[in-house]
């Protein structure tokens, strides 16, 4: 949506030579930027994941990622390793403790920085307020943000996501993800 909306804001520009294409250029390194927040996210959660699961929650790992996040971590190795099941509110406390780490230490400063270097107010503006929608969320559910620069708003839509995951299941979040149908009925609401 993001860049047919881009294409349809530059066609005033097509009288000026070069000018469309150095926006819509312009448009894709902006949207290449988020790409690349992302793929430093889910390296960053794996490389954190899997040395406390090789490590534990020793010196090193509490100074990078923080002495809760590790202990909810560990805790969650431990419930792995023992067959138990990690309760939801600890899951919760997990995802808020990664989400909240992921904000500070990397999106936050790329994601200001990205908007910094964007010169296109219309469509920064427009990239402020985007619908976002996850795969297991059914076809009529959305996360609206006014403002995707905001952290607190970014943390209260991961959290959202979470939420709408746990209440599905993990399976069928699989599942959708995988590109199968989600239960029938589902509709991205919360159940009854």
């Amino acid at each position: 949506m993001g860049k047919l909306g881009a294409r349809i804001a530059s066609l005033p520009s097509l009288c000026i030579p070069g000018k469309r294409a150095r926006q819509l250029d312009a448009v894709a390194v902006f949207a290449d930027r988020f790409r690349s927040i992302n793929r430093e996210v889910c390296a960053e959660a794996y490389a954190i994941f899997t040395y406390t699961r090789q490590y534990g929650g020793n010196e090193v790992i509490r100074a990078v990622i923080g002495a809760r996040f590790t202990r909810l971590l560990v805790d969650c190795h431990a419930s792995c390793a023992a067959g138990t099941e990690f309760p939801r509110y600890k899951r919760e406390q997990l995802f808020h403790a990664f989400l909240a780490w992921e904000q500070d230490h990397i999106v936050v400063p790329k994601v200001a920085e990205a908007f910094a270097s964007f010169d296109w107010p219309l469509i920064a503006w427009l990239a402020r307020r985007p619908a976002i929608r996850f795969a297991y969320f059914g076809k009529h559910k959305r996360l609206r943000f006014r403002d995707f620069s905001s952290k607190d708003e970014r943390l209260a839509a991961g959290m959202q996501a979470f939420r709408i995951a746990e209440d599905l299941g993990l399976q069928a979040v699989d599942d959708a993800l995988d590109g199968k149908s989600l239960p029938a009925g589902y509709n991205g609401l919360k159940q009854a």
